[in-house]
């Protein structure tokens, strides 16, 4: 039998190897995307339930929103990333959706990121 035909016995493939697009993780990226999924409806359902008020369509949106945002900013953490973009983001949403509660003066983004440099540096001289 030649290496170019392919063989006729039905045999399962070993343990390595995988599908096009499958990954060797056992619960493999659709579970680790249902688990994000499922914590980020968690979250939005938190941001909708401390309404006083039915949550209209654009504070769902902004709810979902958010809480993509910030599932997004816990796995740039865990890999060590920066989450400036995601707190800044999740920042200005929030106001939006919950406008009774009040907010200081918005940060801006230089100083923020000065802050974080010099808290970074402070660290590094330590």
């Amino acid at each position: 039998m030649s290496l170019d035909q392919p063989s006729d016995q039905n045999a399962e493939q070993p343990w390595y190897h995988f599908k096009p697009g499958q990954s060797g993780c056992l619960n493999g990226r659709r579970g680790n995307a249902a688990e994000r999924r499922a914590e980020a409806a968690r979250i939005a359902a938190e941001l909708l339930g401390g309404l006083p008020h039915r949550p209209t369509v654009f504070q769902r949106y902004l709810a979902e929103t958010i809480a993509s945002q910030i599932i997004e900013a816990r796995r740039l953490r865990a890999q060590g990333k920066s989450t400036l973009e995601n707190d800044r983001l999740v920042g200005r949403l929030t106001p939006l959706l919950m406008p009774d509660i009040p907010v200081g003066a918005p940060e801006d983004f230089t100083t923020k990121l000065a802050a974080v440099r010099a808290q970074m540096n402070g660290e590094a001289a330590e």
